[in-house]
């Protein structure tokens, strides 16, 4: 059903493109993009219900619905496909971005993403327990070795 055709070198057929647009919308993807980041449950591992299916699949129930208002045959496998689609766009542009920074590129070299909505979906970078508390970040000195150096 979402299979590219060869025949017509590769491309989308006309509806299926269409669909596509509607999707990528600038006046539908932001409020997908919200409805998804309101249901933790589909994308941060450190929630209760990450693990249970049957919560999972009624919260993809619940987002397939604002789906079909653009694409009324859409299926849970389609959705799927979008949220990956989506997911590692803004991770190969994040990484590009932190390539860029690494590379110690000046401020105006570093990379811009070139997607419009990598700064909707970059919240799932920035939570308050993923980020690493460190000894070197909290201003206490480093451990002494606990081991003896052989002699």
């Amino acid at each position: 059903m979402y299979d590219l055709s060869v025949e017509d070198g590769g491309s989308l057929a006309p509806n299926e493109d269409k669909l596509v647009d509607k999707f990528t919308a600038p006046d539908f993807l932001p409020n997908f993009i919200d409805k998804y980041r309101e249901l933790p449950c589909l994308w941060q591992v450190q929630c209760r219900d990450y693990s249970n299916k049957q919560k999972r699949k009624a919260v993809l129930d619940q987002l397939l619905e604002l789906v079909k208002s653009v694409y009324p045959t859409a299926d849970i496998n389609y959705l799927k496909a979008k949220i990956g689609s989506l997911r590692s766009t803004y991770n190969r542009e994040r990484k590009k971005v932190q390539d860029s920074l690494r590379s110690g590129a000046a401020a105006d070299d570093v990379y811009v993403p070139r997607v419009w909505y990598y700064d909707s979906l970059h919240y799932q970078h920035f939570l308050p327990h993923q980020l690493r508390l460190l000894r070197s970040n909290l201003g206490l000195p480093p451990r002494k070795k606990m081991w003896r150096s052989p002699a």
